[in-house]
């Protein structure tokens, strides 16, 4: 599902949003910010997902923070083809 992140659209499980209010609620409201970025276009099958994770060099942040995107990003592309072998699946009758 869509989620407003660091004013982005993210694509997250439940799972996942529940622990990104969590790192919210331990590092503050604003620790996302101009930290990565999504692609943006509501046409685009990929909208939502993460297209590159840059930790800003002027300030630190919690590895916590830059993990949590980083298994985002992976999740958001292994839930992807979970589903096209499904499809690819019941395609071949299995």
């Amino acid at each position: 599902m869509i989620r407003a992140v660091a004013n982005k659209p993210l694509e997250l499980s439940d799972d996942e949003f529940e622990y990104y209010l969590q790192i919210v609620e331990a590092f503050g409201d604003n620790v996302f910010q101009e930290t990565f970025e999504t692609d943006e276009d509501p046409g685009s099958s990929q909208h939502g997902w993460i297209t590159i994770v840059k930790p800003p060099f002027n300030k630190s942040l919690p590895m916590g923070v830059i993990f949590f995107l980083f298994n985002v990003m992976l999740n958001q592309r292994v839930r992807k083809f979970d589903d096209m072998m499904l499809k690819l699946e019941e395609k071949n009758g299995k």
